[in-house]
């Protein structure tokens, strides 16, 4: 499958993290929107900018965590959501169910699970696929 360009908006506390996805993301020609690194940047980037992809660090700076942040933004917006953690094995994955997640990913992601998570986005974007495990 082709993926027409994605804008992506990444949700990374780790900047190296963060700007290395960003780089990987616009090699494969999707335009990062922003890398922001706390939960509610994320849901005002979401609510400002649009964004067709949200790849979201589930343990983030503040407070609140990715999670958090996913609730706010499915409260206003159906945009895909792929959860990020460096510690996948600490995933509860019952409390993103109701996030409806493209997955959930270990940090950093493959390439091969960027473009397949990607081609997932475009899919729900066209609305022949809907986002939830």
């Amino acid at each position: 499958m082709s993926v027409s360009p994605l804008r992506i908006l990444v949700v990374e506390d780790e900047f190296i993290i963060g700007y290395a996805l960003k780089d990987r993301l616009e090699l494969y020609g999707h335009r990062v929107l922003d890398v922001v690194a706390s939960a509610d940047d994320a849901v005002e980037a979401v609510r400002t900018g649009a964004p067709d992809l949200v790849l979201l660090d589930i343990l983030l700076d503040g407070p609140r965590t990715g999670i958090d942040a996913a609730l706010d933004i499915r409260s206003f917006s159906d945009v895909p959501i792929a959860y990020l953690s460096g510690n996948i094995h600490l995933v509860n994955e019952a409390e993103t169910r109701s996030t409806r997640p493209l997955g959930i990913y270990s940090k950093p992601p493959s390439d091969e699970e960027l473009v397949d998570l990607c081609e997932a986005a475009q899919a729900a974007r066209s609305g022949s696929l809907s986002a939830g495990p």
